[in-house]
């Protein structure tokens, strides 16, 4: 499907070139010849994710915008159907449904990452504030996140939150800490984003991990230190922090105590982590802290990340 020239005409793509050593500037180009109206490239000095996300959004003239990575891409038809409606209406941020591609799966897999309407409470053409979605945090918070976040570009400006330089990581920041000071919040089940997965090169593979653990360490510090704020956000914002902090922490644990094959060199990394959040975070501490016990009984029974991974997937099943 190709995409209307109505909404062509509408649509603003900023191609960010983020130092890039290819010919990645030269395919954009050829875009922005043909719909000069529709395209630009952007070209900076390498800074990382964060700093395409700062480049780009300094940029933008748009409405909303969203951010797209470059090995993903998003439904065309479904990026009309979300068009109308962020012409048509008024919030803070956009939270919608997105589908996975694992490449690693033959053929490759696609799945949804759906938003549940489970009654009327949560109905699809309602402005939500936090404190409603979080009452239905089971049916919505799964796509609270990176690829299901659009932005109103004034209220994201507004708060004058700049995303780190070359860190990797920075996305679990962008999905929590801004969203934490919407007021008007909707949600969409149209699947627009598509995340492609199972890529050993991504930056969520076990090596890339391992390999950028202060990369972790420095996004969780710049949430953490968030925290003193969200007395000052939405009703609602902190169970949204805290659900996002604890799984961001329990990544960090499973990085630092299982992906590890070296099972005694982030141990005491593990205990200065959660030190640091009984001290500055007590109720994040105690969201964790039995996941931290668990991670530490795994680590000191040498359980590989495979093994634990196929007694996650058992747990999912019996679910």
């Amino acid at each position: 499907m190709i995409l209307s020239k109505e909404n062509m005409d509408k649509l603003e793509v900023i191609v960010v070139n983020d130092g890039s050593p290819d010919a990645s500037a030269e395919v954009a180009q050829k875009y922005v010849d043909q719909y000069p109206e529709t395209f630009c490239v952007l070209n900076k000095e390498n800074g990382g994710h964060g700093s395409g996300i700062n480049a780009g959004v300094r940029q933008a003239k748009g409405k909303y915008f969203k951010v797209i990575d470059a090995d993903d891409w998003v439904d065309t038809k479904a990026l009309e159907e979300t068009m109308e409606i962020l012409e048509a209406e008024d919030f803070d941020a956009l939270v919608q449904s997105y589908r996975t591609f694992d490449i690693s799966k033959m053929p490759p897999e696609m799945k949804s990452i759906d938003i549940r309407y489970p009654n009327r409470e949560l109905h699809p053409d309602y402005i939500y504030n936090f404190e409603e979605l979080m009452s239905h945090a089971q049916d919505v918070a799964h796509c609270m996140t990176f690829h299901g976040i659009t932005y109103n570009t004034k209220f994201y400006r507004d708060q004058h939150y700049d995303m780190p330089e070359k860190v990797f990581y920075e996305d679990q920041e962008y999905s929590t800490i801004p969203l934490c000071r919407a007021k008007r919040i909707r949600l969409l089940r149209t699947e627009l984003y598509i995340y492609r997965i199972g890529d050993v090169n991504q930056s969520v593979s076990s090596q890339s991990m391992l390999k950028r653990l202060d990369h972790f360490l420095t996004v969780e510090k710049r949430m953490l230190d968030f925290e003193p704020q969200l007395r000052k956000c939405p009703k609602g914002a902190y169970e949204f922090w805290l659900h996002k902090m604890s799984k961001f922490v329990t990544d960090i644990y499973r990085v630092m105590l299982i992906k590890s094959e070296d099972k005694a060199k982030y141990r005491k990394d593990a205990t200065a982590l959660t030190k640091e959040l009984k001290e500055k975070a007590p109720r994040l501490y105690e969201a964790v802290k039995k996941k931290y016990l668990i991670f530490c009984g795994l680590n000191r029974m040498h359980v590989s990340d495979a093994a634990f991974q196929k007694m996650l997937d058992k747990r999912t099943v019996r679910r």
